[in-house]
């Protein structure tokens, strides 16, 4: 196989590895449009050592048949625990070909009592760092799959792909996010009604996965809010302590 990026975020191979291949719909006007492709595992535990985890990504099938290089639908990829962020090929890569198709491949690995895939969150982002799509997948059985994820209809307001992990927190909570675009951020905590109580972090954030552990010890129990804004807009998520 023509790997793009293939990383092995385990020194042992685990022992159960779920396939999943994520295509996006090419009968889509927005297909032409995708330049970068964010995957996470939906429900993760950062401090797990077991999994469930990315164990590794590339740019074609499965099945590991044999890809010619102008058949790889990636350009650049970056690797975490839990995240691939991917940037795709266009029409200034390829001018006088077929562009392929954007398409990648995911291995997540396990060595826990989990008996199901984990949910993974996909999203699709332009050149201007605008979501094109987002989806969450759940179903997908282990071996060689193809999952065809198809674009929404029109651009959804959500700029990031965000998760809290845990949530309810105690002591602390880990916030991960995905940008496609360099932007300017920041990210501030909320009480129930609104009410700024921090700005956790801020400052120019690059194209990628990024995480931040956000301190709630000494927080009450109770419903929080973390906001996050750029110029191209705002999302706010929900955060729940229990003491």
């Amino acid at each position: 196989m023509h790997n793009v990026s293939l990383e092995a975020l385990s020194p042992n191979i685990p022992a159960k590895l779920w396939a999943v291949q994520l295509n996006a719909d090419m009968n889509s006007k927005q297909s032409s449009e995708i330049a970068a492709i964010a995957v996470s595992i939906a429900e993760y535990n950062p401090d797990a050592e077991k999994g469930p985890f990315i164990f590794a990504a590339s740019a074609g099938r499965v099945e590991g048949e044999t890809l010619r290089p102008e058949q790889s639908g990636l350009k650049n990829s970056w690797m975490g625990p839990y995240f691939v962020y991917a940037t795709t090929l266009d029409e200034s890569d390829y001018p006088d070909r077929f562009v392929p198709e954007k398409r990648i491949a995911v291995v997540i690995g396990d060595n826990s009592e989990l008996k199901t895939p984990p949910p993974l969150l996909i999203t699709y982002f332009n050149r201007d760092g605008e979501v094109l799509a987002t989806n969450k997948i759940s179903e997908y059985l282990a071996g060689d799959v193809t999952t065809s994820i198809e674009e929404a209809a029109s651009k959804v307001p959500e700029f990031l792909q965000v998760t809290l992990y845990p949530n309810p927190a105690s002591d602390f909570s880990t916030l991960t996010y995905a940008l496609s675009k360099s932007r300017n951020l920041r990210i501030d905590l909320l009480d129930v009604q609104g009410n700024w109580l921090e700005t956790v972090d801020q400052g120019t954030v690059t194209p990628g996965y990024h995480q931040l552990r956000i301190d709630t010890h000494a927080l009450p129990s109770g419903i929080y809010f973390v906001r996050l804004q750029t110029e191209a807009g705002v999302q706010t998520v929900r955060m729940s302590v229990v003491k």
